[in-house]
């Protein structure tokens, strides 16, 4: 995973959407392989963003001088992962996320159904 180092900054919103949804399509695609997998055998591009997550990319503060966990603002992220109890959205690596559910799903249908979801996740916005 990168955490630091050369970005996909030249990248728009909507490129950043649409690697979104191939990526994500392809582990639904392929529910027994892992993000890693995708960018070490699918991805064109010789960088890879952060935390392996398009959003990411998108939310990431600058300047790389900061550590990681500052460099990384979740407010930012263009998906609603989950809602907590008072209703607020909350980050994807949050307990109910449904990333954090495909992370610890044990089976590949539920791996794919999950990934399916997560492609879909990132809305189309008007000015993109």
């Amino acid at each position: 995973m990168r955490t630091h180092g050369l970005t996909l900054t030249t990248m728009n919103r909507k490129e950043l959407r649409e690697e979104h949804i191939k990526l994500w399509t392809w582990l639904s695609e392929n529910p027994s392989e892992r993000k890693w997998q995708y960018f070490d055998s699918v991805y064109p591009h010789e960088t890879i963003p952060i935390n392996e997550c398009f959003c990411c990319e998108l939310s990431e503060a600058v300047p790389d001088e900061l550590p990681l966990i500052e460099r990384v603002t979740c407010e930012n992220c263009p998906i609603v992962w989950s809602n907590n109890s008072s209703g607020n959205a909350v980050p994807c690596m949050t307990h109910n996320s449904l990333y954090m559910k495909w992370i610890m799903a044990h089976t590949e249908k539920a791996r794919s159904n999950l990934a399916r979801q997560i492609a879909n996740m990132w809305p189309e916005e008007s000015n993109e």
